[in-house]
Order: structure tokens, then C-alpha cells, then sequence
């Protein structure tokens, strides 16, 4: 079920002016304590306020008015109207004024992310917003009025309802995420007859409980075009045949554009901590070698020479643009992981002294029937938990050395890369011992130059080529 935490509210603070009037309405935002009625298009129930009530009228070509019911938290969305009797328990209101900017700013709502600092005794929504632009590494930011307080950010995972704050992005620019798609749980549904990017973010605008989208190309048929929409994901994928965005536009600095946890265009100028010999082969890799260095807490990328630098605690002071760079931090915490959330849903396995989430929801990524994990601080506890009636056994898991995306399947995922139970025979080259994921095996793999192919089964195992497949996996 849709929660109401996961729309997004776009618009101005104030309601000033007026834009196209329903019949009979004045030249007023709206009117407190009255009823309209007129041509009923939609009922939505559960809807907490008069501005989300407003806001889904504002997304709905046919609708011009609209009713909302305290009583009831009920929204009512009119094609016309005409003011009826006063009543208390309604506030009734036509679907936009002046000064509607719904790419700018999204009112009611904060963002949750990576927080880069918080700035106090800030006046205004524009001022948080300079203060943004003052420095390189603030992508997105949230304003509470009524505390006047600024959170600077460097990158956006949740939208929560918030009736004091004010969010929004560096600038107000048009942004794109290419090669990259959302994944996981909240897909809602999907559309054929689309053309253009535009066309895709405007499905997802019609649609109220809609808060991003991807678009899909087709190898095969390059006019052919999938739009999904979502109310929610729960991880990003990279797939060369997606582009995926927001409802709205939230903006990414003009150098700069984010992958996943990561800044594209943006490089760490301080001394580094580490420089890894030989080259390395993509960013994932990058920040891979930084998980395993202690003192290590950011990176950068050199994707055109392959160089990976590792950097100290200090670095984050030191963000400039640079095009040919790739940076980020050393675990996507705070976006990847919910805190102090619980799955309640059927155990898997516990796992006693697990050092950090991280470990904890690697071993949830060797198991395949694992579809989440919880970590337990206090006593360094893992439970991996899982989802449907479905049993598995994830002894074996393999794949290529590059992972491309199937032309067959329209939505690839990481899973697309890997034959889960199967075993890649002969064509061995080394075996790499204290890798405790596919995905490390995988990087692994990436390193070595004669390696096509790997086979995890609790050890990892690069191999040359393979000349036969074992099946070891029942799904059934």
C-alpha cells in the first residue's frame, strides 16, 4: 500500500494571483469552511492535508477544483464547481495561482540523504538555497521555517512529509539520470505509448502516488520505448539502456550528476591518502579498494586513465569540478540503509558478531533467497529475512566478468548478471580467498587481466574461460 509520505508536493509557499478559474470560484486561492460541487472526477481517501489535496488537482489535467474534507481527510477533485454551503469540516480551493513553480522547490516535504552540514538562523528558502550554491559538494538542500534552519546535502534517497520544510536542489535545471535505473519494490505500472523523456516524467506527474520513473530503450527496436513509474525503489542499478528521473526535477549542479552514492565531475584535490597501482577498472572498483583500507573515507576515479586515489576523513573540505573524475564516500551510508527500522518478516539466518551493516547486507547478498537484513548495533547481531513462500539455496552463484545488459530482458538488474546455481567447470586461473560476496568476486575478477569469468561458492574462483555448466540450484 501507498503510504502518503511518499508523494512529492511541488509549488510555492504563498498562493498569490490567480491562474484558470473554475466556474463560479472567485479570485481567491481558496475558501476556508465551504463546500463546492460541481462534476466529481476522483475520491481519494487518506489524504493528511489541504496541500497534498491541492497539489494531486494540480497534477490532474482534467481537474479544476478541488474539496477536501478535515473530517474525513477525504480529496475530492471537481472538472467544475460552484461554491455550496458553509461547513466547517471543508476548505475548498481551485487548481493553481501565480507563481506555481512546480520545478523549483517541493513544499511540505524534506529530503533524507547524505547531510553535508546544517547552517542555523537562516531567514528565508532562497537564502538556504544560496547557501547551497556556496559550496561545490551541495547538490540538494531542506529548509524548516520554524526553526530557520538549513540542511546542505549531497544526495537525496527518501522524500518525507514535513508540514515546516522546504526542499529543493542547487539549481533550476532540467536533470537526467543516465544509465541508471530505480529497482526493488514500488513499481506501478507501465506505458508503451511514450515517445521522450518528457513524456515519461509527465506520466509519473498524472499519477498522485507516483515519485520516480524510468525509461527504457529497446536494442532491438529503437523506437519502441518503456516508461515505468514508482512510488518508491529500494536500490539503483546501472543498465545502458535506461534514463531515469524524478517526478519533479531535482537538480544536480551543472558539472556534476550523481551515480548511486557516488559524483561524477567532482574530484578530491587534497593530498592523497593511497594511489592503487596497475589500473583499476570502474569506480564500484574504486570504492571497493577503499572499503578495504582502514583509514580510507573518500575516493576518487580517474575513469579515462584507471587511476583510483584514496583519501583521509579530511578530504570532504576538498571537492572541486573535474569532468574527468569519479568521487564518493566509502560506504553510501545513510542512503542505503534505513535506521532504526526493523523487517519484520521471516528469519532466514542470524549471524553472531558482525562487525557492521555493511558485512551484514553482504552476506544478505550471498543468499539468494535474502531480500533484506537487519543489523542490531548494540549486539553486532545479523538477521536475514526474506520475502514469499519461495525457498532457495544459494550455495552457488556465477557470472561474467562485465555486466552487460540482456537484450532479452527490458529490466536488468545485478541479479541479470549473475547464473545463480551454476557452476562454471574448467578454465580456472586462481582462487581468491576472504571474498565474502558475489559482487567482490566479481571486482575480483575485473582485476585481472586474463579473467572472463568467476564462480563464487563460498571461495571465489576466476576463471580464463568455461567449457560446461553444472546446475546445482533447485528453484522449484
Amino acid at each position: 500500500r501507498v503510504q502518503t509520505t511518499k508523494y512529492i508536493v511541488s509549488g510555492n509557499k504563498s498562493c498569490i494571483g490567480d491562474v484558470t478559474q473554475p466556474t463560479n470560484l472567485q479570485k481567491e486561492c481558496q475558501y476556508e469552511s465551504t463546500k463546492a460541487i460541481g462534476e466529481s472526477i476522483d475520491k481519494y481517501s487518506s489524504i493528511p492535508s489541504v496541500t497534498l489535496c491541492k497539489s494531486i488537482c494540480r497534477h490532474i489535467q482534467a481537474c479544476q477544483a478541488f474539496t477536501y474534507s478535515r473530517n474525513t481527510s477525504t480529496c475530492t477533485l471537481l472538472a467544475d464547481a460552484e461554491l455550496s454551503d458553509r461547513d466547517h469540516n471543508y476548505v475548498t480551493g481551485h487548481k493553481s495561482c501565480d507563481g506555481y513553480i512546480p520545478n523549483c522547490f517541493v513544499n511540505d516535504f524534506e529530503y533524507s540523504g547524505t547531510d553535508v552540514d546544517v547552517v542555523k538562523n537562516v531567514g528565508h528558502v532562497q537564502e538556504c538555497q544560496k547557501l547551497c550554491q556556496d559550496i561545490p559538494y551541495c547538490f540538494f538542500w531542506t529548509y524548516h521555517s520554524d526553526i530557520e534552519q538549513c540542511t546542505r546535502k549531497s544526495s537525496v534517497r527518501r522524500i518525507k512529509h514535513h508540514s515546516f520544510a522546504t526542499s529543493g536542489s542547487r539549481n533550476c535545471h532540467d536533470s537526467i539520470i543516465k544509465s541508471v535505473e530505480f529497482t526493488g519494490y514500488g513499481s506501478l505500472d507501465q506505458y508503451v505509448d511514450v515517445k521522450t523523456l518528457d513524456d515519461c516524467q509527465q506520466k509519473c506527474q498524472e499519477d498522485y502516488r507516483c515519485s520516480f520513473w524510468n525509461l527504457y530503450s529497446i536494442s532491438s527496436n529503437k523506437s519502441l520505448k518503456i516508461c515505468e513509474t514508482r512510488y518508491s525503489y529500494s536500490d539503483l542499478a546501472f543498465n545502458h539502456n535506461c534514463k531515469s528521473g524524478y517526478k519533479w526535477n531535482i537538480f544536480l549542479p551543472k558539472h556534476a550528476k550523481s551515480i548511486d552514492c557516488s559524483w561524477e565531475g567532482v574530484k578530491l584535490q587534497t593530498g592523497p591518502l593511497d594511489l592503487i597501482e596497475g589500473r583499476v577498472f570502474s569506480h564500484d572498483q574504486c570504492q571497493y579498494f577503499c572499503r578495504t583500507k582502514e583509514n580510507c573515507t573518500f575516493w576518487s576515479y580517474h575513469h579515462k586513465k584507471g587511476k583510483c586515489f584514496l583519501f583521509d576523513t579530511n578530504s570532504m573540505e576538498h571537492l572541486k569540478n573535474d569532468m574527468g573524475f569519479i568521487s564518493g564516500p566509502k560506504y553510501c551510508d545513510g542512503t542505503c540503509y534505513s535506521k532504526n527500522v526493523r523487517f519484520n518478516a521471516k528469519k532466514i539466518l542470524t549471524l553472531n558478531n558482525v562487525k557492521s551493516p555493511v558485512t551484514c547486507q553482504s552476506y544478505c547478498k550471498r543468499e539468494i533467497q535474502c531480500k533484506g537484513f537487519n543489523y542490531v548495533r548494540s549486539t553486532n547481531i545479523c538477521l536475514l529475512v526474506k520475502e514469499g513462500p519461495k525457498q532457495y539455496d544459494s550455495e552457488v552463484i556465477s557470472g561474467i566478468k562485465t555486466c552487460k545488459a540482456k537484450e532479452k530482458n527490458v529490466f536488468v538488474n545485478l541479479k541479470d548478471c549473475y547464473d545463480y546455481g551454476v557452476d562454471y567447470k574448467e578454465g580456472d586461473i586462481m582462487q581468491v580467498n576472504g571474498i565474502i560476496a558475489p559482487w567482490e568476486c566479481q571486482l575480483e575478477c575485473q582485476k585481472v587481466q586474463r579473467c572472463n569469468h568467476w564462480t563464487y561458492k563460498k571461495k571465489c574462483l576466476l576463471k580464463t574461460d568455461h567449457k560446461g555448466l553444472t546446475y546445482t540450484l533447485n528453484k522449484n
